[in-house]
């Protein structure tokens, strides 16, 4: 399978910012703008640095002197980050989020319990 172009990266990876993150926007360069501050630094300095490879590539003369490896690093960088997680894998997910709040709920409302037993003087 060939590799896809440096813009084809960069719209790649702006799909996925607006399916993950939810933002809106033409190009790379604007929802970084508009949703950047969500990411983490490493990917959105490996976002910044597509989208700015992506505009130099639109010029023939640039797009020679662009370092494609570098490129293709970014663009995995962002792919790793931004690609959504199966359903199966988030439903796990949520379920043990529940599940750990209400194990501590229940710590908290038992410990002030045997608190008030020892309070009361009935422990």
């Amino acid at each position: 399978m060939p590799e896809p172009s440096i813009p084809e990266m960069a719209s790649r990876v702006a799909v996925l910012m607006e399916r993950r993150l939810g933002v809106s926007g033409p190009d790379l360069t604007t929802k970084l703008r508009r949703g950047g501050a969500r990411l983490p630094r490493r990917v959105r300095s490996a976002a910044a640095s597509l989208a700015d490879t992506a505009a130099l590539a639109a010029h023939p003369k640039l797009a020679q002197r662009l370092d494609q490896a570098e490129a293709a690093r970014a663009y995995a960088i962002c792919t790793g980050y931004l690609s959504p997680l199966g359903r199966g894998y988030r439903a796990r997910g949520l379920a043990l989020s529940i599940l750990s709040t209400m194990a501590f709920a229940i710590l908290v409302v038992g410990v002030a319990f045997v608190g008030y037993l020892v309070w009361r003087g009935f422990v």
